[in-house]
């Protein structure tokens, strides 16, 4: 009978002590499950806080990398152009030495040849003004009653020179033209034109009207790209 009674209050102060445990146990729970709460809205706060900032902070790093990286495209480009330009500046300038050279040269070939090819020039001079009344009258014909006679005396030079090739090649002497060895000594004269010095001016000119202006805009992306995040990084929005 004791013995029963003891085991009896024995177990019934277990099981009380085990109720408390299970109502401290969740009570302990329940506390926990707010404290994790409480961290996840604490570290919420700090991400909203944060996250405007971090945004800026990548605004300013990418604005920053894209505008150097434009500013370095433009000077690259910058140089480029420029030295195409410069490079065909330098060659214009050989080109007018080169002509400046020739045209000298030629010009004393034909002082010292002007005792060797004086007849030649006199016969040339004596056609010519023969065929001045010619060219006075074709002038005046187109000029007063529009009657246009030229064609004709195109056709005709043409014919002579078919007939000069025809006899040349049969006899091996011109009819119109001087032997090459006179042509050569008192009308042939090897210098640099002046086509030559105005293609290379329009060369000059596209490289720094067009072309340099044209390539200047290779890093314009890059520049705008990076205006705008420098803007969004010091805007109310900051965003990238």
């Amino acid at each position: 009978m004791n013995k029963t009674f003891y085991y009896f209050c024995l177990l019934l102060i277990l099981c009380i002590i085990l109720i408390k445990i299970y109502h401290i146990s969740k009570n302990n729970k329940e506390g926990f499950k707010e404290g994790l709460n409480i961290g996840s809205e604490i570290k919420k706060g700090l991400l909203s806080a944060f996250n405007p900032l971090i945004s800026r902070m990548k605004n300013i790093g990418f604005g920053l990398k894209n505008g150097l990286h434009g500013l370095g495209v433009e000077l690259q480009y910058l140089g480029i152009g420029t030295a195409r330009g410069v490079a065909d500046i330098s060659i214009l300038f050989a080109y007018i030495s080169q002509f400046v050279f020739s045209y000298t040269m030629c010009g004393v070939k034909y002082i010292s040849n002007v005792p060797s090819c004086l007849l030649y020039y006199s016969v040339d001079t004596t056609f010519k003004v023969f065929h001045l009344p010619i060219r006075i009258s074709l002038w005046v014909l187109q000029s007063a009653i529009g009657l246009n006679l030229y064609p004709i005396q195109d056709k005709i030079w043409k014919w002579l020179l078919k007939l000069n090739g025809y006899i040349y090649g049969s006899l091996g002497f011109n009819i119109i033209r001087w032997p090459k060895n006179v042509r050569d000594q008192c009308y042939n004269c090897k210098r640099l034109k002046l086509s030559v010095l105005a293609r290379k001016g329009k060369d000059i000119d596209y490289d720094f009207r067009v072309n340099l202006p044209k390539i200047l805009t290779k890093g314009m992306p890059l520049l705008a790209r990076a205006d705008e995040q420098l803007q969004n990084a010091f805007s109310e929005r900051g965003r990238l």
